[in-house]
């Protein structure tokens, strides 16, 4: 590609992804109009002040040249004009959008040709969700419509893995991801494990695979704990009751009392003055203070009618006021929140505290896979507010900094507690008082500022701190890239991206094996999809061709080299030392292939043993060639060249 990469906004997200254009050795024109052209963050990078819907700032830019655009500000609005705007000056540059409207998400990049759009926080939720869970799942992603989950799963005495070398566990359904060695203390990814390395008691196996697969897989370890614990029926009315006493306005409280007085003074002088039993002295009060049934006097003489008539007007008087008062209190909804406790768990549920654009994804993403969200949100007014509780989902309004807030939601006793509010100082105190309550409380918190995640998770023990623009950033630079990131995943302290790689017209992809795309790059390949074709298993004898699509496993640091199609150094080659009669035949011919030789050349060199079979080849391709000749047991030498 040729020409300038635009980049459309500068914010916490822009920032990140202009750190990873400049790592990909790009060059970037900036168009943002609050950053000045003296910020030290540029770093030389040109600047260009102005609103990224002008055509002529967009023609300054450069656009007309451009090899591709992202459009990353905040405003859906803004993003989409400028991404069309773009389109019309730029017929052939690749445009990453940024985009939050689930409705345009999925059918913008299907209607602009060469446009790609992706949301932050349908990047960053399932990350955070998944996270948050202890059942082992630590990533999901979906492969023909069916989602694909990643498992960890602890090595024990009884586990069936136990003393089986890692490398032959993997089937056509299932991919082995990497493994936790308990004693290094060290995850790797497969392509990073040691031949024939073993699993010992304290390890932990990652893998990759459809759900009922894994369960097929794992037989008869037990996969995932999704036990909730729920408290009995009467608990958990007796909450609905104390909560909605406790939340009751003193107005209500004080009017209750009245009533109820009344009722028992009345009740009391038709008893004992009017000789009436207790249910009928009970009876007339109400039919007296409700319908005024009794105030025709035939059966009162005297001072009894007098009472009457004064507990009719009294009644009256304190039920319209009770109505109001009541009545206030329901149209504020103070009773939803009491009622909202009767749905919370004793414990194993997960807190999702901020109903915003990514708390709402992840609350979406825990039940699908198959936990029990409970919210903490400040506004009601938040549109997603009502969405959760149609789903089922409790939601509580009030403020999450407030120990009492955190007790009713049992935020002590939960699986885990997710802090998306858009406030980082917000999150980080969030963390810190669900850390009083329970200091072994697993907690994940969404930060924006990168610097700040770091600290928390090394000053202020917040291991689960995450930075949503270092988790996207490499997702948009792929997606410039012609790629697409379908999710991230925390491994130890890695991220891992699992990405959709494109094999395009001249590509040097081409005609690659996928054994040696595994080894030259450090990727898993998990699905293969050729000509457009439904996924399947991928063999690592496949040789890549122009229209196949792979989905792939990588640590972020190794995404930048696959999707700018980076070159691996070809200094490796191999040597023969020697050969069984039956595998000549076959040496002169790869001689011949190779070298461009005939025969009378090819068989002189295969004469004089040992000699260079190929040379200046990368280690994968390296591995390639090895694979075929160890099947003919020809014994070689591998050799790195100076």
């Amino acid at each position: 590609m040729t020409g300038p990469v635009v980049l459309c906004g500068l914010g916490s997200v822009g920032w990140r992804i202009l750190d990873n254009l400049v790592a990909a050795g790009l060059e970037v024109v900036v168009i943002d109009n609050q950053i000045k052209p003296t910020d030290p963050r540029l770093n030389g990078v040109r600047l260009i002040n102005g609103d990224c819907r002008d055509e002529l700032t967009l023609r300054e830019a450069g656009i007309s040249s451009a090899q591709g655009a992202l459009v990353v500000t905040s405003d859906d609005l803004v993003n989409v004009t400028s991404a069309l705007l773009i389109r019309k000056l730029a017929p052939t540059a690749r445009i990453v959008v940024r985009m939050y409207n689930q409705n345009l998400l999925s059918r913008l990049g299907k209607t602009v040709e060469n446009m790609i759009a992706l949301s932050v926080s349908g990047l960053a939720a399932p990350l955070l969700a998944v996270t948050a869970t202890t059942a082992g799942v630590i990533g999901t992603f979906a492969i023909n419509h069916f989602r694909h989950q990643i498992i960890e799963v602890a090595i024990d005495n009884d586990s069936i893995f136990l003393n089986r070398e890692i490398r032959t566990l993997g089937t056509k359904n299932i991919t082995i991801v990497g493994y936790y060695s308990a004693s290094t203390q060290q995850t790797l990814l497969l392509n990073e494990i040691p031949i024939n390395r073993i699993l010992s008691k304290g390890d932990r196996l990652i893998i990759s695979g459809e759900p009922n697969e894994i369960r097929r897989f794992l037989e008869p370890a037990k996969l995932i704990d999704t036990d909730i614990l729920w408290a009995g029926k009467i608990r958990r009315f007796a909450r609905v009751a104390y909560r909605t006493l406790n939340s009751a306005d003193i107005s209500v409280k004080i009017g209750t009392a009245v009533f109820v007085s009344i009722v028992i003074t009345s009740a009391c002088i038709y008893h004992w003055a009017l000789g009436l039993s207790w249910p009928d002295g009970v009876y007339r009060t109400i039919s007296v203070i409700a319908t005024g049934s009794d105030m025709g006097g035939k059966d009162y003489e005297g001072w009894a009618k007098v009472f009457v008539s004064m507990l009719r007007i009294i009644g009256t008087i304190v039920v319209a006021a009770f109505t109001a008062i009541l009545t206030n209190f329901l149209i504020r909804a103070r009773l939803r929140g009491a009622l909202e406790v009767r749905k919370v768990p004793d414990g194993g549920h997960i807190v999702v505290i901020g109903l915003g654009n990514v708390g709402f994804r992840a609350v979406e993403e825990l039940i699908a896979l198959g936990e029990q969200p409970v919210v903490i949100e400040l506004k009601g007014d938040t549109p997603h507010v009502a969405t959760c509780r149609r789903k089922g989902v409790p939601v509580f309004l009030g403020d999450a900094t407030v120990m009492e807030t955190l007790k009713q939601a049992k935020a002590d006793s939960a699986k885990a507690v997710i802090a998306v509010t858009p406030a980082d100082l917000t999150n980080l105190e969030i963390a810190l008082l669900v850390a009083e309550l329970n200091p072994y409380q697993r907690i994940v918190v969404r930060l924006a500022e990168t610097t700040l995640a770091a600290t928390a998770r090394e000053a202020a023990g917040v291991r689960l701190a995450l930075s949503l623009p270092d988790l996207v950033g490499p997702a948009f630079l792929a997606g410039l890239l012609g790629e697409r990131v379908l999710t991230l995943f925390l491994l130890d302290s890695r991220f891992v991206a699992v990405l959709e790689l494109s094999i395009i017209e001249n590509d040097p992809l081409v005609n690659r094996s996928l054994r040696s795309l595994q080894i030259d790059y450090n990727i898993i390949p998990v699905a293969l999809n050729p000509n457009r074709e439904q996924f399947s298993a991928p063999h690592p004898d496949i040789r890549l061709r122009e229209g196949d699509h792979v989905i792939l496993m990588a640590a972020l640091s190794d995404i930048r080299r696959i999707s700018s199609r980076e070159l691996p150094p070809k200094v490796w080659g191999i040597e023969i030392l020697s050969f069984p009669l039956t595998a000549r035949q076959s040496i002169e011919m790869g001689l011949r292939a190779l070298h461009n030789l005939n025969q009378e050349e090819a068989s002189q060199i295969v004469n004089h043993t040992p000699f260079t079979y190929v040379e200046h080849r990368t280690r994968g391709e390296i591995e390639d060639f090895l694979h075929t000749l160890t099947k003919e047991k020809i014994q070689v030498r591998i050799y790195q060249q100076t």
